[in-house]
């Protein structure tokens, strides 16, 4: 398989950060839901709270990362066309879905960082080193930068769900491949 993408089909290197961000975003909405059943009082557990709280962080920071570097391969590539018989209407919303899903993986760890950082949390990667706080301690920042990554954070499911339904819709409604040319292809091809 080739690395690059073609008018039809997504190269590997596509596919490999597709799936990879994809993992990352669903680990840390389930991690952030769990880590909110610790947050209540009677359910409180403070070492696992501990444990996920720097877990969510750092998940958070690969996968902004990892768009970045998505972001970077699609403006420099090609992108597969859509199938010609595809109304306009699904055009549209297919590069509004597209679009929303690239600015909220961007939008919800740079403002949970924010939220963060400006309580002046200290923040490890991967408990490995220490990320630099370059966010000024100030109450209000870290309140909009929290209500912006948790309301940033459902919309971001609720696109992920709309995407991977659309997806699933095409594959055994429309019987297109739009879903089989981003699944990985195992063996040789």
């Amino acid at each position: 398989m080739a690395a690059h993408n073609t008018n039809q089909l997504w190269g590997s290197v596509t596919k490999a950060l597709h799936w990879s961000i994809a993992l990352l975003i669903i680990c840390n909405i389930v991690i952030a839901q769990w880590i909110s059943t610790l947050e209540v009082d009677v359910l409180g557990d403070p070492e696992m709270w501990q444990f996920l709280t720097p877990l969510h962080k750092s998940i958070g920071m690969i996968a902004l990362i990892l768009i970045v570097i998505r972001l970077v391969w699609a403006f420099c590539g090609t992108r597969p066309e859509l199938p010609s018989d595809t109304p306009q209407w699904q055009r549209n919303l297919t590069f509004s879905v597209h679009g929303l899903i690239y600015m909220l993986i961007l939008l919800v760890p740079v403002a949970g960082y924010s939220a963060s950082a400006s309580v002046g949390s200290r923040f490890e990667l991967f408990w490995l080193f220490v990320v630099p706080n370059v966010v000024p301690k100030n109450e209000t920042i870290s309140t909009v930068t929290y209500w912006i990554h948790f309301v940033g954070g459902w919309a971001l499911a609720g696109m992920v769900a709309l995407h991977a339904a659309s997806a699933l819709w095409h594959h055994f409604f429309e019987k297109d491949d739009i879903l089989t040319r981003m699944l990985p292809r195992l063996g040789s091809d």
